[in-house]
């Protein structure tokens, strides 16, 4: 049996249309976009500009259904209000 996370709350803005969260990421703040909808987390490649990046398994789309390209995945980490996490994104 998969081992359950216990859920963190971290303050964001908030309004009817956007969720955003300050993360800091390499030590620099940076405003996210936090998306429940999402299938796969992306960043830019500004953001992971000495990462090694695997092949990547996914094909990404825009909104507009417009491919997306994508040079690899990586794991990335980043603090949201003092608390450390990892996460498997696309670059």
């Amino acid at each position: 049996m998969a081992k359950v996370q216990p859920v963190l709350t971290v303050s964001a803005n908030m309004s009817p249309t956007k969720i955003y969260v300050t993360a800091e990421v390499n030590g620099e703040p940076i405003c996210c976009l936090l998306d429940s909808g999402c299938e796969r987390s992306v960043i830019s490649a500004d953001l992971a500009p000495k990462t090694e990046l695997n092949p990547s398994q996914y094909s990404l789309y825009a909104a507009n259904k417009a491919s997306l390209d994508v040079p690899g995945d990586t794991v990335i980490s980043f603090v949201i209000d003092g608390h450390a996490f990892e996460a498997d994104v696309s670059v």
